[in-house]
């Protein structure tokens, strides 16, 4: 634990965040604020792992310890002092064991409470039902009826779930909220809460002006597929104001590029292809065809929309944009860097936006949350490194959970845009056909040897029929003699 060691000695006090294992808001919030204290405070993260097994780690680093509460409370609480922990933070609970509320009391340090949803009154999170639809908070017998269909995460009901989340806030030291409603939803359930309305940090956001790019069709190296990778590439390596869209489908896949640089629409009807550029709002068209094209259908719909265009000078396309103003013809074999730059003079001027203030200042909101470190001594604090079985460095078995059907891997990557289920589904469908190459090649070889059996019977019944006829004549001669 030489990273555990590194970070006791800094003298920086350690702040425990008690977060889950998603991703999301809280995710996202928990990342931003530790980024914001790292030079005044150090970050400990505890996690989910298995069952009622927590994962203690700090941030920036690979090492992990593991402790199983509540049967390791006390030596959590031990290794939590020698790193210099002054404070615990309650991001989420989701995946924790139960004796996870017990931990401020356990360790006996401070903490501080963030409402991310509304997890401290429903066990569901988010007031919703089934359908995904605010349930309208329906009372005690609602909320039974409720988790009689959709337990919650540990064996409480309602009342219990409820009195023991009431407990967790009114110990708390700050209950922070980032919206008043939530403040106030929550409040309803927990009388003498008093959370404190603080909006998420953000830092000023304004928006840069980006020339929206977009070429239509089916998109083949014919039709220009390594041109639009080369430009998207070489505007991502320059930071360049532009973004590629591809109407249409691509006969290979896009290199891994942010979508905001290089996407895709898919596939789309001739039919809807005017009301889709319209939606699309492209700032020019982009045709960076390979070949001669003798007319081109997809030059028909983006004339007739009125967008700048820019082409290869090529077969039928300089004749057919020759009467057409907003038109760039470009060398079909032109650089990227020459087809970049012909895009961005080809889009009309866009104004600048101002910066937008879209949540609490990152500063005021630093000095504010560790206002609290100020009254504590971290050396004094800290103490002895205790000594840690082996079982406390080793992760746990997690209980592997079953693999998602492929047909529902393919809804939820190729439908509904999920990265993980799309890559998860890339990966088992090429299994898939490495099992069934597999499978055939090894029902061939199954039918040759059924094919050779079938041949030695054969022979072997076509030898014992010459045997038997054999014995035949034999028995025939005998009788003749």
């Amino acid at each position: 634990m030489d990273a555990a060691r590194a970070l006791a000695a800094t003298g920086r006090p350690a702040l425990v965040f008690v977060v889950h294992g998603w991703g999301g808001g809280v995710r996202r919030h928990v990342d931003d604020l530790s980024a914001l204290i790292a030079a005044q405070a150090s970050v400990l993260f505890l996690e989910p792992a298995a069952g009622e097994t927590v994962c203690l780690r700090s941030r920036g680093s690979g090492e992990r310890l593991y402790f199983d509460l509540p049967a390791d409370m006390s030596l959590l609480a031990r290794v939590l002092r020698a790193l210099g922990a002054v404070r615990l933070h309650i991001h989420h609970v989701h995946g924790q064991p139960p004796a996870v509320l017990e931990l401020p009391r356990g360790t006996g340090l401070p903490y501080d409470v963030t409402l991310h949803d509304y997890a401290t009154i429903c066990p569901q999170y988010q007031l919703v039902t089934e359908a995904g639809r605010y349930c309208g908070e329906p009372g005690q017998s609602g909320c039974a009826a409720c988790l009689q269909k959709r337990p919650a995460q540990w064996p409480m009901d309602i009342m219990g779930w409820r009195d023991a989340f009431a407990t967790l806030l009114l110990g708390a030291e700050r209950v922070i909220a980032p919206s008043r409603d939530v403040a106030e939803r929550v409040g309803r359930y927990v009388p003498g809460l008093r959370a404190q309305v603080w909006p998420h940090p953000e830092a000023a956001q304004a928006a840069r002006p980006v020339t929206r790019v977009a070429t239509v069709g089916m998109l083949s190296r014919e039709k220009g597929f390594d041109r639009v990778i080369a430009c998207a590439q070489d505007a991502h390596a320059r930071d360049l104001p532009l973004a590629f869209r591809v109407v249409g489908a691509t006969a290979a896949p896009l290199p891994p590029l942010p979508l905001s640089r290089l996407s895709m629409s898919g596939e789309y009807q001739d039919g809807d292809l005017a009301a889709l550029l319209a939606a699309e709002r492209p700032d020019v068209l982009w045709f960076p065809v390979q070949w001669p094209e003798t007319y081109t259908y997809t030059l028909s719909a983006a004339l007739a929309v009125g967008t700048p265009v820019v082409a290869s000078d090529i077969g039928a396309l300089p004749e057919r944009l020759a009467a057409h103003a907003g038109v760039r013809l470009l060398p079909w074999d032109a650089p990227a860097a020459a087809w970049n730059e012909a895009l961005l003079s080809a889009a009309p001027p866009q104004a600048a936006t101002n910066s937008q203030s879209v949540g609490a200042s990152p500063g005021a909101y630093v000095e504010r949350y560790l206002a609290p470190l100020q009254r504590v001594e971290t050396a004094a604090a800290a103490g002895p490194w205790p000594p840690l079985p082996a079982r406390n460095l080793q992760a746990p078995a997690k209980a592997r959970a079953p693999d998602m059907p492929l047909a529902e891997l393919a809804v939820a990557g190729a439908l509904c845009g999920r990265a993980e289920a799309r890559a998860a589904f890339v990966d088992r469908a090429s299994s898939a056909d490495a099992e069934l190459a597999a499978a055939r090649s090894a029902l061939a070889l199954a039918a040759e040897e059924a094919s050779q059996a079938q041949a030695r019977a054969d022979a072997l019944e076509a030898a014992v029929a010459r045997a038997r006829g054999a014995d035949g004549e034999t028995q025939q001669r005998l009788l003749e003699l």
